[in-house]
């Protein structure tokens, strides 16, 4: 976020890092050290985020810049 001018956004303090991490770590399945569509799909759907995998596809699309 900071590579993209969004530093206001990007203070955490050392609690909320430690609870992202946990979150990032129990979602990235294959330990490959990025989540995927399919890592994320179950996700994004049961919390009402995206109705279909293909709305979780157009989701990682619009925001995933790399």
């Amino acid at each position: 976020m900071l590579k993209r001018g969004k530093s206001k956004l990007c203070y955490f303090d050392n609690d909320q890092v430690v609870k992202m991490r946990k979150y990032f770590h129990e979602l990235d399945a294959d330990k490959s050290g990025m989540i995927g569509p399919a890592e994320i799909e179950e996700t994004l759907i049961s919390l009402g985020l995206a109705r279909s995998v293909e709305d979780v596809q157009t989701i990682v699309d619009d925001l995933d810049q790399d």
